[in-house]
């Protein structure tokens, strides 16, 4: 009896695990928009015309509001066919945000700027966020792993203060 009820439970925590991510892996996050990157810069875009918060002292670059995005598109007028452009075309119409989803997070211990790091600092997106501009979808996940010690690596590469307290708040 006492066997039936252990193998039960070491069945019990390898359901567990494969549903949480044996690996420690995450769900993959899905937004509400398949949003292209590539498509957009191609089209002449940079990554601070729709997260505006890179230029400012926000610690967040922001996710594109629908305000942003109706610069471009106009109900009335389609750029083209895409279902995604239509997904995004029908938050315009109702005045909605779409709910985008987080991709990037420090702790909340952690003082980040996008203002110290992309403008001042002159450091390309990708260092931090991977290669976004070549996706034509969502990354399901983030495409690099912070760590303190990735941060300190950069800092002592950049030559560039690794007094804890500039970090941590």
């Amino acid at each position: 009896m006492i066997y039936r009820f252990l193998l039960l439970v070491l069945v019990g925590v390898i359901v567990v695990l494969i549903y949480t991510g044996i690996r420690g892996r995450t769900p993959p996050i899905v937004q509400p928009i398949a949003y292209n990157h590539k498509l957009h810069i191609d089209n002449g875009l940079n990554c601070s015309d729709c997260h505006q918060g890179i230029g400012t002292s926000s610690p967040s670059a922001g996710r594109p509001s629908i305000r942003t995005c109706s610069t471009c598109h106009d109900p009335s007028s389609p750029l083209g066919k895409s279902p995604e452009e239509a997904k995004l075309l029908e938050f315009i119409r109702n005045d909605r945000e779409p709910p985008w989803k987080r991709i990037y997070r420090v702790p909340d211990y952690v003082y980040f700027s996008h203002y110290r790091h992309a403008t001042l600092g002159k450091i390309g997106c990708d260092t931090c966020h991977g290669k976004v501009e070549g996706l034509t979808e969502p990354p399901p996940r983030p495409l690099v792993r912070f760590s303190m010690d990735w941060c300190i690596a950069c800092h002592k590469k950049n030559q560039v203060s690794v007094d804890c307290n500039r970090c941590h708040k």
